[in-house]
């Protein structure tokens, strides 16, 4: 809870107080899991209508074949694409959550650069502050009149 204020007040607040671009935007963020999520949904819907295209087609058996060898052909084969089918999934859906954890590290990577860069340029400030204000007190305490 704390870290997410820290982030929230460094990657909005501060990052526009210091002219810090912040490299992480919401709104193009979600955007790309939207479209990343709609393909993944699409890729397993193609998986199921060509299994269900494949089901609605009849299959028909080589006429030197018997018929029970051609059967357990036909079994044999759509067990195997089956398989195929399920494995494919699971690809599919493995693929998924890499994609989704590797955006979210990449968009916390993203904010702790920004929470570096406003932390840099704070700094960065803060010493020019206090060289320039060093520097004016030693040149104002030697041009004063000793007594």
């Amino acid at each position: 809870m704390m870290c997410e204020q820290f982030r929230k007040l460094v990657c909005e607040h501060l990052a526009t107080l210091f002219c810090v671009r912040c490299a992480c935007s919401s709104a193009s963020a979600a955007r790309r899991s939207a479209s990343s999520a709609d393909d993944d949904d699409v890729q397993l819907h193609e998986l199921h209508d060509i299994n269900n295209h494949r089901q609605q087609q009849p299959a028909t058996a080589e006429p030197e074949l018997t018929e029970a060898t051609g059967q357990a052909l036909v079994s044999a084969t759509e067990r195997i694409l089956v398989n195929i089918r399920d494995l494919l999934e699971t690809s599919v859906r493995a693929m998924t959550r890499q994609r989704h954890e590797k955006r979210e590290a990449e968009h916390m990577m993203a904010d702790w650069l920004t929470a570096a860069a406003v932390i840099d340029r704070m700094c960065f400030l803060l010493v020019t502050i206090f060289f320039i204000g060093g520097t004016v007190a030693l040149i104002v305490l030697t041009s004063l009149p000793r007594n």
